[in-house]
């Protein structure tokens, strides 16, 4: 039997976790405040005003109202308070998803002119995702165990959300240090697989995730199943391929639990004045407002760090950027390399593993050095097979290690003097860690390098989070 008509409290309740639900029932009240005028006096609703909220939502589908033509107002009453595209288009979202529960369909055509009637999202092109710690510990408690999983990958790994809820079981790697994940082409934007890493927080969180993940599979199957027999369809059989994933859900799921868990921690999306996104997975965020590029951000937050500074070299995982900037921290020449691993973090791994170290213990192991070798091969796949021979060889160790640091730092020197050297450089990125690598670009480029006193590998951030304070004050 069919609950009264516009009942919340029912729509809400197939949404399944606790965050989901709560995100659900914000947005139709917002709704409903829209309709009606604003029925909270608080910024959350007193039980009276609950129930009432049910009265307007039972009244709004019975009482003869164009449901179309009010979501089209909704829609521009957004547009017109600036309300974040990403925020608008979820509640925008849930209303119509309540209307079909209440039996009213909103067709494409209709739906198409609701949805150009709302916020548009600038096209940009790059933005780092940049809450400050604080923030984020205020929001991370509400989070549901699987949402708090897949949101710490996202932010500590750069993953993109698709790639993210992509990523299968044989896919990370949690018994290394650091967790190791593989992203296979298939999945990846640019169709070529890639590796990354997660934060120790993150990979905790996902050992956590883990632990009920069965259960919740299970008990996701018999929500599905009862839901279906509630709209009399017949439950199709499972195909197993949510058994190997690591994270068996919809990116919409996610972001509506993003959204209710900013709401139990007594925030909104009004308490981030601007959420910015950069790097591999900035495009991906689905609650950041912009993007900038990294090469824009490593260059703002070095310059802001130490105002002397003219040259950024960033070594990643990935690419390494020379960036040369201005005393506004502002991009005048740059010149990267994203094709091949021999001159990316990427190259280190490789050849750590093949020496059977820890990539963490190489900047020691480097430093241990009293004859190191001269690589003649800096593709990785043929200075894979040279470090096996000088193994077999007998070399030292550390005398290895020492090369394999001068050969990487050579490559990048290279990079930074295609665009001019400058007296006054820093070395960012996750590489900048490793004191082997960073003497030995030292050495390479003749210059000494200022070290920066914050991590290294949150400089991008750092940016983003310039980058997005001088949008929210109107400067940018």
């Amino acid at each position: 039997m069919r609950p009264a008509s516009g009942r919340i409290i029912d729509f809400v309740s197939l949404q399944g976790n606790p965050g989901t639900q709560s995100a659900y029932r914000g947005a139709i009240r917002r709704y409903l405040d829209f309709v009606y005028g604003p029925v909270r006096k608080g910024h959350h609703a007193t039980q009276e005003e609950g129930h009432r909220y049910e009265e307007l939502a039972e009244d709004y589908f019975t009482g003869g109202y164009n449901h179309a033509v009010d979501l089209q107002r909704f829609a521009a009453s957004l547009n017109a308070a600036k309300t974040p595209p990403k925020t608008a288009q979820f509640w925008l979202i849930v209303a119509k998803e309540f209307f079909k529960f209440n039996g009213v369909i909103i067709d494409d055509d209709l739906w198409k002119m609701t949805k150009r009637r709302g916020p548009k999202g600038r096209r940009a092109r790059t933005r780092e995702a940049t809450f400050n710690k604080d923030l984020i510990q205020k929001i991370l408690p509400f989070m549901p165990l699987q949402v708090r999983a897949v949101f710490l990958t996202m932010v500590s790994s750069g993953t993109r959300i698709g790639e993210t809820l992509d990523l299968t079981m044989a896919d990370i790697h949690l018994d290394e240090e650091p967790v190791r994940i593989e992203i296979p082409g298939d999945i990846t934007k640019s169709g070529d697989p890639r590796t990354t890493f997660i934060s120790r927080e993150a990979a905790a969180a996902i050992r956590a995730w883990f632990g009920v993940r069965d259960e919740w599979i299970r008990s996701s199957a018999n929500r599905n199943k009862g839901l279906l027999k509630y709209h009399g369809q017949e439950a199709r059989p499972r195909s197993g391929e949510e058994a190997r994933l690591i994270f068996p859900a919809r990116a919409t799921t996610i972001q509506a639990s993003f959204w209710g868990a900013l709401e139990k921690a007594g925030l909104t999306m009004e308490d981030i004045s601007c959420c910015v996104g950069t790097g591999y997975g900035r495009n991906g965020i689905p609650f950041a407002r912009a993007v900038e590029s990294e090469i824009t951000c490593h260059g703002k937050a070095a310059q802001w760090l130490k105002p002397q500074i003219r040259m950024v070299i960033d070594i990643g995982g990935q690419d390494a950027k020379a960036i040369r900037i201005d005393e506004t921290g502002k991009v005048v020449r740059y010149a990267y390399n994203d094709r091949c691993a021999s001159g990316t973090g990427r190259f280190l791994e490789i050849m750590a593993a093949s020496m059977g170290v820890d990539l963490d213990a190489m900047g020691d192991i480097s430093s241990q050095a009293k004859n190191p070798v001269s690589l003649s091969n800096q593709c990785v796949v043929f200075a894979e097979t040279e470090i096996i021979s000088l193994i077999n060889a007998g070399r030292e160790l550390p005398d290895i290690v020492n090369g394999l640091h001068k050969a990487l730092s050579h490559r990048v020197a290279s990079l930074a003097r295609s665009i001019e050297l400058d007296s006054e450089i820093t070395m960012t990125g996750g590489v900048a860690k490793n004191q082997g690598m960073f003497d030995a670009l030292q050495d390479a480029l003749g210059v000494k390098l200022i070290r920066m006193d914050t991590d290294p590998q949150i400089i991008g951030a750092v940016g983003a989070a310039l980058l997005a304070g001088q949008t929210a004050a109107g400067n940018g």
